[in-house]
């Protein structure tokens, strides 16, 4: 399902509505509600924006299902030695034992 923006819109200004009429109720005052507002609407952006640009993947993805046979990681050189990647495995043989 895609996602609404004038939908979700509309919910959060229905919602926002609601939140400032109790906030007055309890004698907040204007400026910091427009403050909460503010703040408020720049994480709806940011979510929305995220919300328009993630991919969508299915229920169970086939890639989910393939059996791969990785090692079981109980010491640090079975980690070590499962690295196929030579410049990883260098900056990791220079980190700190407690680090790993």
């Amino acid at each position: 399902m895609a996602y609404n923006k004038a939908r979700e819109e509309y919910k959060w200004k229905q919602w926002k509505e609601k939140e400032e009429e109790q906030l007055r109720t309890l004698g907040v005052d204007e400026e910091t509600i427009q403050k909460l507002r503010s703040s408020d609407w720049k994480d709806f952006k940011a979510e929305r924006c995220y919300q328009e640009h993630r991919v969508s993947f299915p229920e169970n993805p086939d890639w989910e299902s393939t059996d791969v046979d990785e090692p079981d990681v109980t010491d640090i050189s079975i980690l070590l030695d499962s690295i196929s990647d030579e410049r990883l495995l260098h900056i990791l043989l220079e980190a700190e034992r407690v680090t790993l």
